[in-house]
């Protein structure tokens, strides 16, 4: 279990917020001018032109021996083009407890790590004010379902910035066991995970599986039908349609005031969806048992022909 397979392979077209086909975030302050030395100047005087080359790759920015180098005295658009280079080697970073084993031996062969660029966020507050965006994206993030929300209160808390600054790269994995953590009344609940995704600036998500040799994408109904939660169908090939437009409405609007994932019911029932309204966003036909939804409403918002899960609808009651 050292990595998850991402359903769908986002090819998002109306780039719009909360949509991966963003641009990403600037890092580094790019130089608007420069400072000419003396010997500069004369030289132009001279009528002489000096040839700069810019440095392919950081490999190639050697300090002089026994000299220091300033890292931060370089250009903020070469300081970009370093960091945008520790991003062409990604590897997913798994996040999963798993108790260390009662040894204190060194290991023969050192595992390689999976966050080998993460140290530049911890230099300065500058230079993490610069790349963290630029990490966050390019690091793809697993974790299990159960642990969504406490990845969310630690990563992206309420004191680290507006939602619209936030960027990310997040696959969650569904077991294929469901755990204790999911049985509960109330199951999963997974609002603070759209609603972070819908309103930031670019943060990336989908569903997963933990990798076994045996799967196949393309017949796993349980995962396609959990990315309408994004408003997205995968399609045949593993790419996914463009964004409903009428559920990213709800999203961008703070409408919903839980959707709950109840893989494994109590009371034996199909697995469903509960997508529950706030009491102003709800008409008169949400406020019964969620049960009698209209077709013409699956529909509309994308919940049609779902291949796993029942739909559920309705209103949270106030003391909920």
């Amino acid at each position: 279990m050292n990595h998850i397979l991402k359903i769908g392979i986002e090819q998002c077209e109306d780039g719009k917020r909360g949509c991966s086909a963003r641009s990403p975030t600037p890092a580094a302050i790019v130089t608007k001018q420069c400072n000419l030395g003396e010997s500069d100047i004369d030289n132009a005087r001279a009528g002489k032109k000096r040839r700069i080359t810019l440095p392919m790759s950081p490999t190639t920015l050697v300090p002089p021996p026994n000299k220091p180098f300033r890292f931060l005295d370089l250009p903020g658009e070469i300081r970009n083009r370093i960091y945008h280079y520790t991003t062409l080697h990604r590897r997913q970073a798994l996040l999963v407890h798993l108790p260390r084993r009662a040894t204190l031996r060194r290991r023969q062969k050192p595992r390689p790590s999976s966050r080998s660029w993460v140290g530049l966020t911890q230099v300065c507050s500058q230079i993490r004010h610069e790349y963290r965006p630029i990490y966050l994206l390019s690091q793809e993030v697993g974790l299990d379902l159960t642990n969504t929300q406490e990845y969310l209160d630690t990563f992206y808390h309420a004191s680290l910035g507006l939602p619209e600054d936030r960027v990310g790269n997040v696959t969650i994995a569904v077991g294929d066991v469901v755990q204790e953590a999911e049985k509960v009344e109330k199951g999963i609940n997974i609002r603070p995970l759209l609603d972070m995704w819908a309103n930031s600036h670019r943060i990336e998500a989908g569903f997963g599986r933990y990798m076994r040799v045996s799967y196949v994408p393309e017949v796993d109904g349980e995962a396609k039908d959990l990315y309408r939660l994004f408003g997205r169908q995968v399609l045949e090939n593993r790419k996914c349609s463009v964004m409903n437009r009428m559920w990213r409405k709800v999203l961008r609007e703070g409408q919903l005031a839980a959707v709950r994932i109840h893989r494994k019911p109590k009371d034996g029932t199909d697995p469903f969806l509960h997508i529950l309204f706030k009491p102003e966003f709800g008409p008169e036909w949400m406020r019964g048992d969620g049960r009698g939804v209209p077709e013409s409403w699956l529909e509309q918002f994308g919940f049609d022909q779902m291949e796993h899960f029942d739909v559920k609808v309705g209103v949270l009651p106030v003391a909920s």
